[in-house]
């Protein structure tokens, strides 16, 4: 379905993750860092990622319908795993995007609409600075899951966090389950990818 901004036709669709083979959910990663990001930065100004949140837990991708084809084309890239996301048309994109004005979303990518814009450039250009410990925070990691650190350390282009605590999610924002682990590790580029969001969001808080 679609909406129109000032005469311009705008897209959406919901996204819904649903587990594969593994163990664990991370199975979003290589789709989010070697997809995704390169999708948003190449059609930059056309289309946005909105992160699910904790609540509401599904994703959207809000796009001119311009670049339907595009879309439909990076859309054919499968998951690892066979993990796969469910993925069905919106039929109010605009109504989405007010969930980002009203600071409900956090969004990937920039989409510039007549009215306003949704995210940013910053947020889809490579990150040069060190990695900040956001671990001690905690961040999700993929729709599902979140995780907490006491400390990290870096080994070439890994980060092992130590501590951690591990909290599953399920839908309806439930806690599926809780595991303590001595270490994890994470790729650094996935947690340059997650700084991103979350100095985002420390950035909005102050300007508040």
């Amino acid at each position: 379905m679609e909406g129109k901004s000032d005469g311009l036709a705008i897209k959406a669709l919901r996204f819904q993750y649903r587990k594969g083979v593994t163990e664990h959910n991370f199975e979003t990663m290589p789709f989010y860092l070697k997809v995704l990001r390169g999708f948003l930065r190449i059609n930059m100004g056309k289309v946005v990622w909105l992160k699910g949140g904790i609540i509401e837990q599904p994703a959207y991708l809000v796009f001119y319908s311009l670049i339907q084809d595009k879309v439909t084309q990076m859309l054919g890239t499968p998951l690892a795993d066979l993990g796969k996301f469910e993925v069905t048309p919106v039929s109010k994109p605009l109504e989405v995007t007010q969930k980002y004005v009203n600071q409900q979303r956090v969004a990937l990518g920039w989409l510039k609409l007549p009215q306003y814009e949704l995210g940013s450039i910053e947020t889809i250009t490579p990150l040069e600075t060190e990695v900040s410990p956001i671990w001690r925070e905690g961040f999700m990691l993929t729709e599902y899951l979140f995780i907490k650190a006491d400390d990290a350390e870096e080994k070439g282009e890994w980060t092992i966090l130590k501590n951690v605590v591990e909290l599953g999610l399920s839908e309806g924002s439930q806690i599926a389950y809780i595991e303590f682990k001595a270490q994890m590790g994470l790729r650094t580029e996935d947690l340059h990818f997650h700084q991103t969001q979350i100095n985002r969001k420390k950035s909005s808080e102050k300007e508040n």
